[in-house]
């Protein structure tokens, strides 16, 4: 596997990405943070890849002040101004953060799967190691199977100025997603991407939550209520620090 393949995310995460994910909107993250605070997420809050804060807005309109961190510079100076000074950057796998920082962790849409089996056993211990005893953690992740039999090989839009084609395959036996973007602005700049993601599976999850000092709280195939297709199709796992 090529270096450039293994540190995708370090060209991945530009403007333009925001672009290719547009429908996950602010409407989404009120709605997912509802469900949050329903949960027993309160306190002190790490949104672990927080990407342009959408999830920090809807806590703050909730009355919550909750901290983000993600690796991209461009992701983070996409935030509102309002957020940036409780805006950090830095590794999933290496929080810049003291032990038992936080009574809740956010990792939502996806974010945890990025790095292969042991650089996401390392995050997953890095998220439990900074919260507080009884601090809790979502993790929001696709559903493996969900993904397998809804794949779409090749696909083109447009939004906004780009035209977007995208391209997905899965690769180790099914466990992991690669997705190659092309975005096209009205100018004929052409930037490439790719995206990787594992889809670890349940047992794996359990025992590296296990060995993190992490109990399970609850399993959920959807967000918000039954018929929002829209938020189904995933599993979101809540799970308490011992």
């Amino acid at each position: 596997m090529a270096q450039s393949d293994e540190r995708w995310y370090e060209s991945a995460f530009e403007a333009d990405y925001l672009a290719l994910y547009a429908h996950r909107d602010a409407a989404e993250a009120r709605a997912q943070v509802d469900c949050l605070l329903e949960w027993g997420f309160e306190g002190d809050l790490i949104d672990l890849g927080c990407g342009p804060g959408r999830h920090l807005v809807a806590l703050e309109e909730r009355g919550v002040r909750a901290f983000g961190l993600d690796r991209s510079t461009a992701m983070l100076a996409a935030a509102p101004p309002e957020l940036r000074p409780r805006l950090v950057r830095g590794d999933l796998r290496r929080l810049p953060f003291a032990d038992g920082s936080f009574d809740g962790a956010l990792s939502m849409f996806s974010s945890f799967g990025y790095f292969g089996p042991v650089g996401d056993r390392a995050a997953l211990a890095e998220a439990a190691r900074v919260l507080r005893p009884g601090g809790r953690l979502c993790l929001d992740l696709a559903d493996p199977g969900a993904v397998r039999t809804g794949l779409v090989a090749e696909s083109r839009r447009r939004e906004g100025d780009l035209e977007l084609v995208e391209s997905r395959s899965l690769a180790e036996d099914g466990r992991l997603v690669i997705k190659r973007v092309i975005a096209i602005d009205y100018s004929d700049h052409v930037r490439e991407w790719q995206e990787r993601l594992w889809l670890h599976s349940d047992s794996d999850l359990l025992g590296w939550t296990e060995a993190a000092g992490l109990e399970l709280l609850g399993r959920r195939a959807r967000w918000g209520a039954p018929g929002e297709s829209a938020l189904a199709g995933r599993r979101v796992w809540t799970l308490r620090r011992r």
